[in-house]
C-alpha cells in the first residue's frame, strides 16, 4: 500500500509521479488530500484539472487495483475524466473518490 495522501502536490510533482509509477510494482494508490486539482482541503491555489488528466495516463499504463483520490475537490469534471479511464481498466477493483 502506498499512501501519499494528507498533503499537497504540485503539478510537477504529480507528473514525476506518473513517470515512475509505471515501471513500479504498486498496485494500491492513495492521494487522499493531495490538491492534485490545484486547492487545498482549506481552498487556497487555483483550480485545474491538469492533475486529473496526468493522473489518467498514469492509470492507464499502470497495475493499479485500488485507488483512493478522495477529498481532492475535482467536482464533476475531475470524476468524469477518470470514470472514462477506469472503464479501460479492467484490474481496477477498487475506487474512493468520497468528497468530492
Amino acid at each position: 500500500v502506498d499512501d501519499m495522501g494528507g498533503g499537497s502536490f504540485t503539478l510537477d510533482a504529480i507528473r514525476l509521479l506518473c513517470e515512475c509509477l509505471p515501471r513500479s510494482s504498486v498496485t494500491h494508490l492513495s492521494l487522499d488530500e493531495s490538491a492534485i486539482c490545484g486547492v487545498t482541503s482549506m481552498g487556497y491555489g487555483t483550480f485545474t484539472l491538469e492533475g486529473i488528466f496526468a493522473i489518467c495516463e498514469l492509470l492507464a499504463q499502470s497495475r493499479i487495483t485500488s485507488i483512493s483520490l478522495a477529498e481532492n475537490g475535482m467536482g464533476c469534471d475531475g470524476a468524469f475524466a477518470l470514470i472514462d479511464t477506469f472503464a479501460d481498466m479492467p484490474n481496477l477493483c477498487t475506487i474512493n473518490l468520497a468528497k468530492n
